[in-house]
């Protein structure tokens, strides 16, 4: 193969890029990929224009900008458009245009005491990374999220600012959530009556705490494609919320903590919701027809599709607020059992409980003079109308007030952990370790209800094994009244009718294993587990081979009920997920390099997810690379200069949807 040999020169310079190679494709023809110009700017940043083409008529074209100053911020800009035609089966050309936006951008932790700004944003439309690129990240990335902050903080005040934007979008439906702008002013916890030189013991008004927060937020949501139009702009939701709380921490029989606390909430929104019923009718008629002679002798109006007048819903621009206030009072504490053994190799076991107890009450907001609810008619005819009762803040930003009655519960929880310590033959101090972490329960009993006054009770917890790289996840919901033949509660409880305590109503359950094969030996070896390393280490032992592998398995178990009688239903239990991953390298010897991108196996479907596959052999300045991914009919066969031995050359990895075979 042909070397070249250019001088190293100090200086910034601007040159073309040449493209590295010809690509043909059967539904695009001939084209080139990467060519383009590269732009140095000044000292901190750069940029390059990268154009594609094909004889088709494929055509796209990135910028990137990519600026650095040291010990300020670091960053990337990219923008990407891209229009691919292609001939279909039917020899028709289909054009598919796609535009993307990526922006990183990171503050040096030196660069400024109190102001932070950093984030990343990834938008794009018409999938444009899932056609024009054929990695796995790429091909099966189906949620693209964006998230840009700045922050300020001010010293010797416990004040702090954060403006920001973010966004979620899902590729394959195409809906698109954008909040731009955010803003959240926070005060943190303060003691207003506080003294500032005390004497004597705290008084317990000096305990009394005062916090406050303030945000606002604009939200639109749409499809990336509509995302500017007026109508999506026009639908926004947006409002501010002020929130402030205050509480005091008291302690009663020297273990219990009491806390009584005053919550105040105020929203504003620059809009309000209204209904109407428009005395419209819209009638669809159906045909009468003879049933001895099956002809159409009349017509007569369909009441099922027929509306009896329009129900609109529409906005009324101008300031409105609404205020929300309650009081509550909780109590927790901890409890500790420890037993422990100087002797075999159990030392000890240890149970902590957190018990906690909670109660709040408010006034009943569906008064008519706090003027947040309307009613609105339903029907035009007199004998099927009823009265609609809703909110003039439905699908605001913050939420709506309450349309229950005023009720007043008493809410319950209790959580456990349980640890063990034990010392092996070889151990020279016992070890420790966690049965379960965080086990709790839950639940609680609504005071004001006329019947089912006990709520259900949730359980669930998380389970670790092997030193972490095994955990198992569980949930599980108990009722303590019967059900009917339809699965709703009734208000007779099952220790009366059935004899059992409780009925179970739902369990979930999922066990996942994340690990290495080189974590996974030592586990067998009695070695601590150390993070995985992304570098090979040569090895003549053949399993040693495999030390970077990384293995992924996911299995999730959930129990459905079927009714079969009063109280009675029968238990289904369904895998709704179990999968195993692989990736990693495999180094055959001193040259050649087996690849897995990714390879797994979803049980459910019985088939490979994505298989990526790739193998590549090294000749010392270069390089040559060939991957496969079946599932896509995609290939990759090219021979480059290694990464790093003539870096002056700067060969970009190419990502590109090639053609499928």
């Amino acid at each position: 193969l042909p070397f070249g040999f250019y001088p190293i020169t100090k200086t910034r310079k601007a040159g073309l890029i040449i493209p590295q190679d010809f690509d043909f494709r059967s539904a695009e023809g001939f084209g080139l990929e990467n060519f383009g110009w590269y732009q140095p700017i000044n000292q901190y940043m750069d940029a390059r224009v990268m154009f594609r083409a094909y004889t088709g008529g494929t055509v796209g074209i990135t910028g990137d900008l990519n600026y650095n100053r040291k010990y300020y911020y670091q960053g990337n800009f990219n923008l990407s458009y891209n229009n691919r035609v292609i001939e279909n089966s039917y020899a028709e050309r289909e054009k598919n245009k796609s535009f993307g936006i990526r922006w990183t951008h990171s503050q040096d932790s030196k660069a400024h005491p109190t102001r932070k700004f950093s984030g990343s944003v990834n938008i794009e439309t018409n999938r444009n990374q899932n056609r024009n690129r054929n990695d796995f990240q790429s091909v099966y990335q189906n949620q693209l999220r964006s998230n840009m902050n700045y922050s300020q903080t001010f010293p010797g005040k416990p004040y702090s600012l954060t403006v920001g934007l973010a966004h979620d979008q899902n590729v394959q439906t195409r809906q698109m959530n954008v909040t731009l702008p955010t803003a959240t002013f926070q005060m943190q916890q303060i003691f207003p009556f506080k003294r500032k030189n005390p004497v004597g013991k705290e008084r317990w008004y000096e305990k009394l705490a005062l916090s406050y927060n303030s945000k606002l937020q604009n939200t639109l949501t749409t499809t990336d494609t509509a995302l500017f139009t007026r109508a999506t702009l026009e639908s926004a939701r947006m409002g501010i919320q002020h929130s402030a709380r205050t509480n005091v921490a008291l302690k009663v029989l020297k273990y219990v903590n009491i806390s009584p606390s005053l919550d105040y909430e105020e929203n504003w929104y620059p809009y309000s919701t209204r209904k109407e019923l428009l005395p419209e009718n819209r009638l669809v008629y159906r045909n009468i027809t003879d049933p001895e002679t099956g002809q159409v002798v009349g017509t007569e109006i369909d009441t099922a599709k027929s509306q009896f007048g329009i129900d609109t819903t529409y906005r009324v621009w101008g300031f409105n607020a609404f205020r929300t206030y309650n009081a509550g009072i909780s109590a927790n504490t901890t409890l500790f059992f420890t037993k422990q053994f100087k002797k075999g190799w159990f030392r000890g076991i240890r149970h902590k409980m957190t018990p906690s107890i909670s109660t709040g009450f408010g006034p009943d907001f569906t008064k008519s003079r706090y003027n947040y609810f309307r009613e609105v008619q339903t029907d035009t005819r007199p004998k099927f109308n009823d009265t609609l009762t809703y909110s003039i803040f439905e699908n605001n930003i913050y939420g709506r007030p309450s349309s229950s009655p005023r009720q007043m519960a008493i809410n319950w929880s209790l959580g456990n952990l349980l640890e063990m310590k034990y010392k092996g033959r070889r151990d020279s101090v016992a070890r420790k370790v966690r049965i379960f972490d965080n086990l709790g329960f839950s639940g609680s009993y609504r005071i004001t209800a006329d019947s089912l006054k006990w709520s259900t009770v949730s359980t669930g917890g998380l389970f670790r094994f092997f030193k972490g790289i095994t955990n198992i996840q569980w949930g599980v919901t108990f009722d303590p009244y019967i059900a009917d033949e339809r699965g709703r509660q009734i208000n007779r409880f099952m220790i009366r009718e059935k004899g059992r305590l409780v009925r179970t109503t739902n369990f979930n359950m999922s066990l996942n294993n994340n690990f290495t094969i080189n974590q996974l030996r030592d586990i067998f070896k009695g070695k601590q587990v150390e993070a995985a390393s992304a570098n090979n280490q040569k090895s003549d032992q053949l399993i040693n081979w495999f030390d970077t592998w990384g293995v992924t398995h996911r299995i999730e178990v959930a129990r459905r009920l079927i009714p079969t009688g009063v109280g009675e239903a029968r238990d289904t239990f369904i895998i709704s997920n179990h999968s195993l991953g692989v990736t990693g390298n495999l180094q055959l010897n001193a040259k050649w390099t087996l690849r897995l991108g990714n390879i797994s196996y979803d049980f459910p479907s019985k088939r490979l997810v994505y298989p990526d596959i790739g193998i590549s052999r090294d000749l010392h300045c270069w390089e040559l690379n060939l991957s496969w991914q079946p599932d896509r009919g995609t290939y990759l066969f090219n021979i480059n200069v290694k990464p790093g031995t003539l870096g002056f050359l700067k060969l970009p990895y190419r990502k590109n949807n090639f053609d499928g075979f």
